[in-house]
């Protein structure tokens, strides 16, 4: 069962610039992590090659913020706010709601809810297929 003070570390060191750390410290080996209507990443290695990909597409973080956390049981959400400029001078904006599910004190899965379009239109993510187009 996930408690403030797990939390509150998961979220500093994301907010430094650890999210490697964060994900082996709190993220199970078995971890599902889905973003938006992507399809889910399974295991803590394909989570952290994500993670990696994302820093190396990084060239400065302006912000990185939590302004609502919740806990209910095995299960907690974060609202996250982050704007960052990508390497090739895109500036992006993202907020998201990560629902996250815990057990053994780690995370098992973590489903993010957000808009992709800004991550699309960076080309750092594929276009999603309607449903008209994946039949």
């Amino acid at each position: 069962m996930p408690n403030l003070n797990q939390l509150t570390h998961l979220i500093e060191l994301v907010k430094q610039n650890k999210a490697i750390e964060a994900y082996k410290k709190f993220y199970h080996d078995d971890v599902v992590v889905q973003e938006a209507n992507f399809p889910p990443r399974i295991g803590l290695a394909a989570s952290i090659d994500h993670v990696s990909q994302g820093k190396d597409s990084t060239k400065e973080i302006h912000e990185v913020s939590t302004p609502k956390i919740l806990v209910d049981g095995d299960h907690s959400i974060i609202e996250w706010h982050a704007e960052w400029t990508i390497t090739n001078g895109t500036r992006i904006r993202v907020e998201e709601v990560a629902l996250q599910t815990w057990r053994d004190d780690k995370i098992c899965h973590e489903r993010f809810f957000y808009d992709p379009t800004p991550l699309i239109e960076a080309g750092l993510l594929p276009p999603i297929k309607s449903l008209e187009t994946a039949n």
